[in-house]
């Protein structure tokens, strides 16, 4: 059985406080992240609908007045294209109804799994 610090039991007050605090950030989190799956769920490819929820919720959780997400140019060209694999693509495999792809890393000999 582990001591209780002192200083839990100095002021147990503030420490009850502090856990409400903790479990209030953590409930609003886990409700920005519904709100935000929830929005990718329903955009249908519109990226920017996405990345404007994920800029509104991290400015409500941060308590910030403003900022902005900056994407680079030919990151955001590249994610904003539809994604099909090719025939050869090992990804295609999962597509078709394959339940494991496991790819060596010919590198180092460690293997990436998905199912």
């Amino acid at each position: 059985m582990s001591a209780i610090p002192d200083s839990t039991l100095a002021n147990p007050d503030q420490r009850i406080a502090d856990l409400e605090r903790q479990l209030a950030e953590s409930e609003a989190q886990k409700a920005a992240v519904a709100e935000v799956l929830s929005v990718i769920n329903s955009s249908t490819g519109d990226l920017k609908a996405v990345f404007n929820a994920i800029l509104d919720k991290a400015h409500v959780l941060c308590s910030a007045a403003y900022g902005g997400l900056m994407v680079p140019p030919d990151l955001a060209e590249v994610a904003g294209q539809p994604f099909k694999p090719g025939p050869q693509n090992r990804l295609n495999d999962l597509i078709q109804g394959e339940p494991l792809l496991h790819i060596l890393d010919e590198g180092d000999g460690s293997a990436c799994n998905a199912t």
